[in-house]
């Protein structure tokens, strides 16, 4: 009977022991598993088996026989230990990969993939869906309050982020700091670099600012700087990639950015309506058929839709829903200020024959005088609230076609437009310190003006101390109303001239200038010009410390001046003219053989000029 009991024992022992042995070596395995986010759009991560021995991950490619470097250095991150790749296994057709990887540490919640396809970040190991770590914080904070009067309470604002998801080293994510819109200077700084996931920005001025902000996960948006508010974002990439691939739970995420501080419930509608398509509603197909007329009757309908579907919204507080009414009106008239630009645009990709001609036709009808500007409640005489929204002059011509100039944000967009002339005229030659010009400037934009003077003038005697004999810096006449390239070609009559418009952040253009340097200093004595062309786009200290370097003729060119060259939709562009100033090459894009194709055109100019 005993040894009966203790074979029984023995048995149960035995099956319980071999129970938990298969329910230890027992794969895990999740469809369609919930990750970060990944910089790839080749490859989709289907399946993770996970078990004691090892861990793998099932991909499929997009495009079939197009497969990522299996050769570099691939492996998984959990818990601060590195886990190599033991094996890769692809498929007959190239249409799937499996990556082998030894096991991961029993106390992995998430993992991340480095190295394939450039990286996986963020993948749970039991499979469940992201939820949000941030939440809507705006339900009752103030709810009933209206938007209030715009003050700025100091001269600095500060915008405090943290980055939910951050992988240091791997995560690319990009704050565009700006110009300012006065000086052309980039005014946001940097206080702390998101290199573990945090960082700090501050503007200095008494107006607002807004840099555009790009993070991986297809999130992007403004950042707001208000004069004096310090303003706290936190960036969920988990939760916007959970919404991006739909995956498990995404249903339940919240805002993938958020907003803190006093102000924050309006940077965070500032924010979100920078998702929203403003752009002119007609399609380029109807331009033909459009009259300007009716041009803006489909823009004031499809403007009043939108403002009543933000004025009723529930997820936005009353002053939230006030000035995202205000927002779509400053839309509206931004279409409207952009006809003249849509109607070329829409022309041209409709394949108009004789483009030109049909403009100077159709824009005839154009006009800024507007019927229905009495109902624009941005310009109210009584108050300024409509001021959290403005950050330039973009809208001024608008008000003044329609006589709307007697309020706050029509005198503050002048003051502001008058402190940009000022600093265009700064750029050619400063200001004595006691100059009439002063008395025009507004308080609120003093310092910034004058510090920019002093700014330009040490610039300037920086560049003469330098003692660059073939470096030029040249203006266009601010009262010049032509095409740019034909007041710079009429400068050089009897010169066969050369002119690139470029910039100090594009590469390709820094590589044409630096290609073409020798064949500059062979040119040296012949009657051979080169010019430069820029824009506010390039930082001035980074202009002005780069063309020490680059011996020609430097132009820095306003907006308006910029805009008038032919088509300028990228650069690098070059334009060679002949002795008579006539264009005789007009190049896009710099290549292999430009270098070539410029010395013999320029060659067979010199030559025919000696006939």
């Amino acid at each position: 009977m005993r040894k009966t009991l203790l074979f029984v024992l023995f048995s149960v022992v035995m099956a319980t022991l071999n129970a938990q042995t298969q329910k230890d070596t027992k794969v895990k395995e999740y469809q369609r598993p919930a990750f970060a986010f990944t910089a790839s759009n080749r490859m989709f991560l289907e399946r993770i088996s996970i078990d004691k021995k090892s861990t793998e991950l099932h991909f499929s490619v997009t495009e079939p026989g197009k497969l990522p470097d299996l050769e570099t250095s691939i492996y998984l991150v959990a818990d601060n230990n590195r886990i190599p790749c033991v094996d890769v296994f692809v498929s007959e057709n190239k249409d799937s990969v499996k990556l082998v990887f030894r096991a991961l540490p029993a106390s992995a919640v998430t993992f991340d993939l480095v190295g394939f396809d450039k990286g996986w970040y963020g993948i749970r190991t039991d499979g469940k869906g992201y939820i949000s770590l941030v939440q809507d914080r705006y339900d009752d904070f103030h709810a009933g309050e209206s938007l209030p009067e715009y003050e700025a309470v100091g001269d600095t604002a500060y915008v405090v982020g943290n980055i939910i998801g951050f992988v240091p080293d791997e995560i690319q994510s990009y704050i565009f700091v700006t110009q300012d819109a006065i000086t052309g200077l980039e005014e946001v700084k940097i206080e702390k670099d998101s290199i573990d996931g945090d960082f700090v920005l501050y503007k200095q001025g008494l107006h607002n600012h807004a840099v555009y902000s790009v993070f991986s996960g297809d999130i992007s948006g403004d950042f707001w700087f208000f004069p004096g508010y310090r303003t706290t974002v936190t960036v969920d990439l988990p939760a916007a990639m959970a919404k991006k691939y739909k995956l498990e739970g995404y249903e339940t995420v919240g805002k993938e950015v958020v907003f803190d501080g006093p102000v924050g419930d309006l940077s965070q509608v500032l924010w979100d309506l920078t998702h929203m398509d403003w752009q002119t509603v007609i399609g380029y197909e109807s331009v033909l058929e459009t009259s300007f007329e009716e041009f803006v009757r489909i823009q004031w309908d499809t403007m009043q839709v939108r403002k009543k579907k933000l004025l009723q919204s529930e997820v936005y507080n009353n002053r939230q829903r006030q000035l995202a009414s205000l927002f779509a009106q400053k839309e509206y008239i931004r279409n409207i200020i952009s006809y003249p630009q849509w109607l070329k645009r829409s022309l041209q990709r409709a394949r108009v024959s004789n483009v030109d001609s049909v403009y100077n036709i159709k824009i005839k009808e154009y006009t800024l005088k507007d019927t229905h500007s009495v109902d624009i409640e941005l310009f109210d005489k009584n108050s300024n609230s409509a001021l959290w929204l403005i950050r330039d002059a973009g809208i001024l011509p608008y008000a003044v076609a329609n006589g709307l100039t007697d309020n706050p944000v029509a005198r503050w967009m002048s003051d502001f437009e008058y402190s940009q002339k000022m600093c265009r005229q700064i750029s050619t030659e400063p200001f004595d310190d006691n100059s009439e010009q002063w008395d025009s400037v507004a308080p609120q934009f003093m310092d910034k003006v004058r510090n920019y003077n002093s700014f330009i003038r040490n610039e300037k005697a920086r560049m003469q101390a330098e003692k660059i004999d073939n470096v030029k810096v040249c203006s266009v006449p601010d009262n010049y109303q032509g095409p740019v390239i034909d007041y710079i070609s009429s400068q050089f009559k009897g010169k066969v001239l050369l002119i690139d418009c470029w910039a100090t952040w594009c590469v390709p253009c820094k590589a044409g200038i630096r290609q073409i340097k020798d064949y500059k200093a062979e040119m040296e004595g012949k009657p051979v010009a080169f010019v430069y062309l820029t824009n506010g786009s390039s930082p001035y200290q980074e202009w002005s410390n780069t063309i020490m370097g680059i011996p020609g003729y430097h132009y820095r060119l306003s907006d308006k001046d910029w805009n008038t060259i032919p088509n300028i939709n990228g650069i690098p562009r070059y334009f060679l003219c002949d002795e008579n100033g006539n264009v005789v090459m007009d190049v896009e894009g710099w290549g292999k053989n430009s270098l070539e194709r410029f010395k013999n055109k320029i060659n067979e100019l010199l030559n025919d000029m000696k006939q």
